[in-house]
């Protein structure tokens, strides 16, 4: 298994982002009220070079969609 380091936690955005040895970044982000649920995502090439341009507050908007409307991020969730 690759080994994964946390680079960014928002406590407030509710989300963490890992980055992998192959440079690749997944997005994990709690969703939910009541009941919460974390949904894991890997960031594309385009979402990557925008994290590099704009820095956290792009990801503070893209977690905030993916928590929102989560059917947005259903078919990018990351397989275990």
């Amino acid at each position: 298994m690759k080994k994964m380091k946390s680079d960014l936690t928002n406590h407030e955005r509710k989300y963490e982002l890992f980055s992998f040895p192959d440079e690749s970044l997944y997005l994990n982000v709690i969703c939910g009220g009541t009941a919460t649920y974390s949904v894991t995502v890997r960031l594309s090439d385009e979402e990557i070079m925008k994290y590099r341009d704009k820095g956290p507050h792009f990801l503070d908007d893209l977690a905030h969609q993916i928590a929102k409307v989560y059917e947005s991020g259903k078919d990018r969730i990351a397989k275990k």
